[in-house]
């Protein structure tokens, strides 16, 4: 029974290998553009260390942000710590994106029970 099992494993794996190799390829490829992002953005000592301690303006949240930025070539980025939640990312996207009085078409079906409070169809 376990040679069987070890036989069922080694032929699975000889299987998947392609995958496997796929996988690994991918993970090659985003680790140095992660590397590269570091380097291109200069990532120094200096940014890991909190500056006021009021989060405003901090140096080294605005070059990881610039960083994030850089890895998913975006435009800019929004990194925080202080985002408790998913609703709460959830919510700070929504005020960004709608202006009072818009509409928000939700093509999945009806937003889950925080999310409606935060968009103002329920009252808990």
């Amino acid at each position: 029974m376990i040679n069987n099992l070890k036989e069922l494993v080694q032929e699975t794996e000889k299987e998947i290998e392609n995958q496997f190799k796929q996988i690994d390829s991918i993970c090659e490829r985003n680790s140095k553009k992660v590397l590269e992002a570091f380097q291109e953005c200069n990532l120094q000592e200096s940014h890991l260390y909190s500056s006021t301690g009021y989060g405003i303006d901090e140096p080294g949240r605005n070059k990881i942000e610039e960083i994030y930025s850089k890895i998913f070539m975006a435009e800019d980025a929004l990194v925080r710590t202080q985002m408790i939640s998913g609703t709460h990312a959830l919510a700070i996207t929504l005020f960004a994106l709608l202006k009072n009085g818009n509409t928000m078409l939700s093509i999945t079906g009806e937003p889950y029970d925080t999310l409606q409070t935060v968009i103002g169809i329920s009252r808990k």
